[in-house]
């Protein structure tokens, strides 16, 4: 990230951890827990629990909780002592306090996994001090969005464009030919969308939009989420009837529903999107259709392969309740969580003949119905398995 994107990340970090009381509510339950396996009583008991409470209202209501995709993969880049930042803070910090209290109030590994993260937590807040107060000395300033403003922004893994400047080039052009469809859906006009920045480590580029576009893709963003939660949610329940024996024709059946329950929720996408769509001329609406298509495949492909996708809106002080309405999706789209996907990648969408791919053979027929492609190399059988 840029030291902009990194200011803007430390802000809210050290508003988090400054401003709330989470340190010392992390003090507190050490100290009862000590006196929980000191003198174990009902009193030290409810002691405990009182802290548990507490800390649970505060890092369920965190800041953090709420940052989009892109920000929250930069979070996961940060350290504090040695763990990562996103299980120091808000729901990620609660999920780890909830491990370490399952061995018990009076367990001693109790009481020294809480000082761990006590140690971890003090730590990141003393470093984001230590970066904000150096990096304002120096003149830097955070990257906020100006009031009505609206970004998509696109992370590139540095392994997918490891072949040099022509792979990166391509999946920039794949952003432009994204926003540019969807721009052309959603406003009834394509527009030349003008960068707002650029980030490296991972790269990354940051495009301004209006808002009715940034909104679509919020939606867009969403769907493929949940598309790959029925797949993987299809291709665990495969592996577990392998485990436990099940034939092979019964779980080749579980990988196909997966399939097919991926597909639809991609199709359901789609359909959601063209109704916004504002094309009139009607042999213009059947090419942005099908484009849009393959756009939202090459932006599931993606996801797939460890790409990031964000987006980020400013409305204005008087916001309509048409600006909010639209800001929904956007605010929705923050409080999921995307986890790192593990394994062979579970997707293989056709993207057509001009979008940016693996290899430079070209799209079978196949790509204009915006299916998986049923050859060996990416059927649908492949996305199962």
């Amino acid at each position: 990230m840029n030291v902009e994107r990194m200011m803007s990340l430390a802000w809210i970090l050290r508003h988090e951890l400054t401003s709330s009381s989470v340190i010392s509510e992390l003090s507190a339950l050490e100290s009862h827990l000590q006196g929980a396996i000191n003198s174990p009583s009902e009193n030290t008991q409810r002691a405990v629990e009182t802290d548990l409470k507490r800390l649970t209202a505060l890092l369920q209501g965190a800041p953090t909780n709420t940052l989009s995709p892109g920000l929250r993969a930069d979070l996961h880049d940060l350290r504090g002592g040695d763990s990562r930042a996103d299980i120091l803070v808000g729901v990620g910090l609660l999920e780890r306090i909830s491990q370490a209290m399952s061995g018990g109030y009076t367990a001693v590994q109790t009481l020294d996994s809480i000082r761990k993260i006590l140690l971890d937590v003090s730590a990141l807040s003393t470093s984001i001090e230590s970066f904000v107060s150096g990096a304002t000395g120096l003149g830097q300033k955070a990257e906020d969005l100006e009031a009505g403003d609206s970004v998509v922004g696109m992370t590139i893994p540095r392994a997918a464009v490891s072949g040099g400047l022509h792979e990166l080039r391509k999946e920039v052009q794949f952003l432009d030919q994204f926003l540019s469809t969807v721009t052309e859906c959603v406003q009834g006009h394509a527009e030349n969308l003008p960068v707002h920045t650029l980030r490296s480590s991972d790269f990354g580029i940051d495009v301004k939009t209006a808002l009715d576009v940034a909104s679509v893709v919020a939606k867009i963003i969403a769907g493929i989420k949940g598309a790959f939660d029925a797949l993987k949610a299809y291709r665990d329940l495969k592996k577990q009837a392998q485990t436990v024996g099940v034939d092979e024709t019964l779980t080749e059946k579980l990988a196909e529903a997966g399939t097919k329950a991926m597909e639809k929720q991609i199709d359901d996408v789609h359909a959601e999107v063209l109704q916004s769509c504002k094309v009139t001329d009607e042999g213009r609406s059947r090419e942005i259709s099908v484009s849009l298509k393959l756009r939202i495949n090459g932006l599931a492909n993606r996801m797939d392969r460890g790409f990031s996708f964000e987006v980020r809106t400013a409305l204005p002080a008087t916001a309509s309740a048409e600006q909010q309405q639209l800001q929904a999706p956007i605010v929705s789209l923050s409080a999921l969580r995307f986890e790192p996907i593990s394994g062979p990648r579970l997707l293989a969408l056709p993207e057509g003949n001009d979008a940016p791919r693996d290899d430079d053979e070209p799209e079978q027929q196949a790509a204009s119905s915006g299916r998986t492609r049923r050859s060996p190399r990416s059927g649908s059988k492949r996305a199962a398995d």
